[in-house]
């Protein structure tokens, strides 16, 4: 069976540009308000969705995943191998205060991130293989795939827009994994 798309875009047009100072874009995402949220290297930086800076918080180590976490408003991300901060995920608001953060010796190395539709926060290990899910909190956690399930040096991950599916980059980018999300 083949997959039929049943609507796409037919091209793309650029029609704007945001140069990041001394930047190095790492993470990605939008708000509720529509607002982008980037990641580059220490810094988190928000811009309205025409492109004028609103703000930038500075983090405690370089951030290589970020996600909008709908249920509270907070910007969740991931700080990986920083000295004194070793991969430890972080729950902040756009000031750069923390609401929660989050490490366990079975995660190494974060690096994506997303939320589903409770609030729940998923974080990649990519050098531990496998996925942590956190609470909307973070003091509750479980590793929800592994190495059982083919994970394998996993990178990026999202849900789909009605949180059906499931999409992990697995092994080193080479393929996305689609899982059936079962309620």
């Amino acid at each position: 069976m083949q997959a039929q798309i049943i609507s796409a875009p037919k091209s793309f047009k650029l029609c704007d540009r945001i140069d990041i100072t001394n930047g190095y874009v790492t993470g990605l995402t939008t708000d509720s308000n529509d607002n982008l949220v980037i990641t580059s290297r220490d810094r988190l930086l928000s811009y309205s969705e025409n492109g004028k800076f609103i703000n930038e918080c500075k983090l405690g180590g370089d951030a290589w995943g970020v996600s909008f976490h709908s249920m509270s408003g907070n910007v969740v991300v991931a700080l990986q191998e920083n000295e004194p901060i070793s991969d430890v995920v972080h729950c902040i608001i756009y000031d750069g205060n923390q609401t929660f953060t989050f490490n366990s010796s079975a995660l190494e190395m974060p690096n994506g991130i997303a939320t589903d539709r409770s609030g729940n926060v998923y974080v990649v290990g990519r050098d531990s293989n496998n996925i942590h899910r956190l609470s909307t909190n973070g003091k509750k956690s479980e590793v929800v795939l592994g190495p059982a399930d083919g994970i394998k040096d996993p990178c990026a991950i999202c849900f789909s827009r009605d949180y059906r599916k499931l999409f992990l980059s697995n092994e080193d980018g080479a393929s996305v994994y689609v899982y059936e999300c079962r309620y």
